[in-house]
């Protein structure tokens, strides 16, 4: 009897359990889990949040692939701490290995980064507020009414992930304690937003006392302990960094911080939704192949904020170092949006627009004179005021660039020269069809960091490529961070995330001047000896090498990417 058929119908039978279980593409369902809180118990009521959690619904429907019967909505009243743990272990139940499950929420958030609070609470999802949460009572009751990201919320995230669900999480709420990054400091005329934090009593309040908690640890402690990310297919977008505090873009506002509808919303919501539906100023997906990963999401996000002056900034997860398998570059939502029309790439060489506030007529006919600016009223990039004894440099967030003496102007015109030679090097068309990430790593994340802090950077291309990144300090002065050394001027292969400082032991330690400074990085898909020239590169603000770097740099071909590095003193420093 010849065995070779049967072998035949074997292998035929091995490929058919194989496809069963691991499932086609074709047989993938989308399920999600929104919830959107506006009307509180007993904190603070958000306009935004439900108009974000049903505008999302639709999108996910209309353009997403998502099916009505597979999305479960708690608005407000629904939204309890039960309601909202049985919907989230009722989606491992309703879904099965190769769904893609995405979990949303918008409202208020709190986290263990609250000098006053000072709970233990991971640093991927901190901790979320249900409808009827209320700040009272021992510390213990007020966490048995939180929606815990340690205990409540990760055990559930990591039985979808190791049952062989995708899971895509979108946090719009504070998940900051303290809110180092000030909301529109300056004194000009800027919308009053209510931030999506709740501030919680002091530690120990009708408990014992925390510094007898040994799980408990300052807000600088919890930075050196960062565990790292659990989750082999999760991919997590927040509204906001560790030190920042996310806004609802409510009515009051909406005058001079549109949405895309008209109507109240978070402002990562905001973002989001217009990235999803591809209109408006931005589109997630620029190739318009229907495929959006977390990161593309992230990035059109963050960008989006930024250009808004808004004061916060989206973080994502698994970070680049942590992100050996590319799960945030893997493709969680799949759909037919309609065709969008990319934004165009602003013109090379933009100027600056400065708005001088109390400035002397010296420093006016200086700025006025300088090609790179544009002075204006309103709607500025930057902001440079008169403060007593001090001028002031600040975003259009509101970060303090810098503060120099008042005794001469010569120090004002340098740093904002500097920061109109950014401004033209990141406004240059960009062509290079791949994607370059820059993230602030170490003891601080996101774009804020204080002093005493060790932070370093890390740097990772989409595709192989030498690497350059440079520092524009406060006082407006150029540096090159990367390469630092002969060796560093190898190639980098893709997806590899690299160290800067390249060597493991060694970091920056954040120390007076503070301020923000632009870290900016480049990738180079081709070999380019002129590298090799910039290697411990150093220029003051206005030199004349500086003209011709930034033309350089302008070339359509590169990658770049840029990261604000806010600085704040810190404890004793």
């Amino acid at each position: 009897m010849n065995p070779e058929p049967d072998r035949s119908l074997r292998r035929l039978w091995l490929l058919g359990v194989l496809l069963l279980v691991f499932g086609m593409d074709a047989g993938a369902r989308n399920l999600a889990l929104l919830v959107g809180i506006n009307q509180y118990a007993g904190v603070q009521p958000l306009e935004g949040a439900v108009n974000d959690a049903t505008e999302l619904r639709s999108v996910l429907i209309e353009r997403w692939g998502f099916a009505a019967q597979d999305i479960v909505t708690l608005l407000d009243v629904q939204a309890t701490r039960a309601a909202i743990l049985h919907e989230l272990d009722r989606l491992l139940i309703r879904s099965r290995p190769g769904d893609l499950v995405l979990v949303y929420f918008s409202g208020h958030g709190t986290s263990g980064r609250d000098r006053g609070f000072g709970l233990p609470l991971p640093y991927s999802t901190g901790a979320f507020v249900p409808v009827e949460f209320k700040a009272e009572g021992t510390r213990e009751e007020m966490i048995s009414r939180l929606l815990v990201g340690r205990t409540d919320l990760r055990p559930r995230i990591e039985a979808l992930d190791r049952g062989g669900r995708q899971v895509l999480a979108l946090i719009d709420a504070c998940y900051s304690g303290n809110t180092l990054r000030g909301l529109y400091r300056n004194t000009l005329a800027r919308p009053a937003f209510t931030k999506r934090y709740v501030a919680l009593p002091p530690r120990g309040a009708g408990s014992e006392p925390a510094a007898k908690d040994p799980d408990l640890c300052g807000y600088n402690c919890a930075s050196a302990v960062e565990e790292a990310f659990p989750y082999r297919a999760v991919a997590y977008v927040s509204s906001a960094s560790e030190g920042e505090a996310a806004v609802d873009l409510g009515s009051s506002v909406l005058a001079s911080v549109p949405t895309y509808d008209g109507r109240p919303h978070g402002a990562f919501s905001d973002a989001l939704l217009r990235a999803l539906r591809g209109e408006g100023p931005l589109l997630a997906d620029r190739d318009g192949d229907g495929r959006l990963s977390a990161a593309e999401l992230h990035q059109v996000t963050l960008n989006f904020l930024r250009q808004r002056g808004l004061p916060h900034t989206p973080q994502l997860l698994p970070r680049l170092e942590d992100d050996r398998s590319g799960i945030a570059a893997a493709i969680f939502l799949q759909g037919t949006p309609p065709p969008g029309t990319v934004p165009a790439a602003p013109a090379a060489g933009r100027t600056l627009r400065v708005q001088l506030v109390d400035a002397t007529p010296a420093l006016t006919t200086v700025l006025q004179g300088l090609a790179q600016l544009t002075l204006v009223e309103r709607d500025a990039r930057l902001i440079v005021r008169r403060d007593g004894e001090e001028w002031q440099l600040q975003s259009a967030a509101g970060d303090e660039i810098t503060r120099l003496p008042a005794t001469g102007i010569k120090k004002v015109v340098a740093a904002v020269r500097a920061q109109a030679w950014v401004e033209r090097v990141l406004a240059a068309p960009q062509d290079s069809g791949f994607r370059l990430e820059l993230e602030l790593s170490g003891q601080a994340r996101g774009s804020v960091a204080v002093g005493g802090q060790s932070i370093h950077f890390a740097v990772r291309s989409a595709q192989p490529a030498q690497l350059l990144v440079l520092t524009v300090s406060t006082d407006g002065s150029v540096a090159v961070l990367y390469p630092g050394n002969a060796a560093e001027l190898q190639p980098v292969p893709a997806g590899t995330a690299v160290r800067i400082p390249s060597v493991d032991t060694e970091s920056i330690l954040v120390q007076a001047p503070f301020g923000t400074d632009q870290v900016l990085a480049f990738a180079f898909p081709h070999p380019e000896p002129r590298l090799r020239e910039l290697i411990g590169g150093f220029w003051e603000s206005g030199a004349p090498q500086l003209e011709a770097l930034g033309d350089w740099l302008g070339d359509p071909a590169l990658a770049r990417a840029q990261l604000s590095l806010v600085t704040r003193p810190g404890p004793g420093s």
